[in-house]
């Protein structure tokens, strides 16, 4: 289930740009002369493929595998981007390879905030919430990792300010005074505002 999944989100790019551009197209010019013949959305067209290529399906029978087969969706489709990203950052444009630098760049946040992101908003769908509901789950899911990260920067950012090392004068005119019986604090050697 995780491996059909997975190659859903891995076409989901393209199934987008056929569901938006081919599929109205063929089934506009099907109506206009008359034919009962309709192209299926891209979905149903990858579900076809890989049954005739014999890959099994089974399908997600609870929650936890309807969340979890959501999840390898989004992981799929970010593999995707990956993709799409490694051949941009070769482009001539600066701005293509500024997206594809940032389409490849921090992988394992895109990861984790693409889990959580699909992940909160399949939640809020299991849990019976509306669209717009999902949309915030999904979205809010999503940035919980940026926001950690963030976090976690201005802590380590933080810390290293507080422990600022004083420079090599002062550690030595430190170490005079040590060494005479003059006990210092750290807010008294230390050149860090936030130690003073």
């Amino acid at each position: 289930m995780t491996g059909r999944s997975a190659l859903h989100g891995i076409l989901s790019l393209p199934a987008m740009l056929n569901d938006a551009t081919l599929v109205p197209a063929i089934n506009g010019v099907s109506k206009a002369i008359g034919s009962d013949y309709r192209e299926a959305p891209s979905s149903q067209q990858i579900d076809n493929l890989l049954n005739k290529t014999g890959l099994p399906n089974p399908q997600p029978e609870n929650a936890t595998e309807r969340v979890v087969s959501g999840i390898d969706r989004g992981i799929g489709g970010l593999a995707t981007g990956v993709g799409i990203g490694g051949l941009m950052r070769g482009a001539i444009s600066p701005v293509a390879q500024g997206v594809g630098n940032a389409l490849t760049s921090h992988l394992g946040a895109q990861a984790a905030a693409t889990a959580t992101g699909v992940g909160s908003g399949e939640i809020a769908r299991e849990a019976g919430a509306g669209p717009i509901t999902q949309l915030i789950a999904g979205l809010a899911g999503g940035m919980s990792p940026i926001a950690v990260g963030a976090a976690r920067e201005s802590m380590v950012g933080g810390i290293s300010r507080l422990m600022e090392h004083p420079s090599p004068e002062v550690s030595r005119l430190a170490q005079t005074a040590l060494d005479n019986g003059i006990p210092l604090k750290v807010s008294q050697v230390s050149p860090s505002q936030i130690a003073k």
